[in-house]
């Protein structure tokens, strides 16, 4: 697999090259249910939605997501041309 390195303006690669780096199959984070603008966002670089759950510490709904950093990577390339 070729490895594409993408910089962030701050010129730190992004988690998805590092996870690709690291020969890591999915990127995975979770986001507070109440911010659907930011679930948005995520879904647009190919994140999927695995899943509801609750954060124990404070009892908000969040969303679980996941998706293969190949996709991510090529989506934030396509975002940045």
């Amino acid at each position: 697999m070729k490895l594409l390195l993408v910089c962030l303006p701050s010129n730190r690669p992004t988690a998805a090259a590092e996870a690709m780096r690291r020969n890591k199959p999915l990127l995975r984070c979770d986001v507070v249910a109440e911010l659907p603008g930011l679930i948005n966002y995520y879904l647009k670089l190919g994140f999927e939605n695995k899943g509801d759950f609750t954060y124990e510490s404070s009892g908000r709904p969040g969303v679980f997501l996941e998706a293969p950093p190949e996709t991510v990577l090529a989506k934030i390339q396509k975002r940045l041309q």
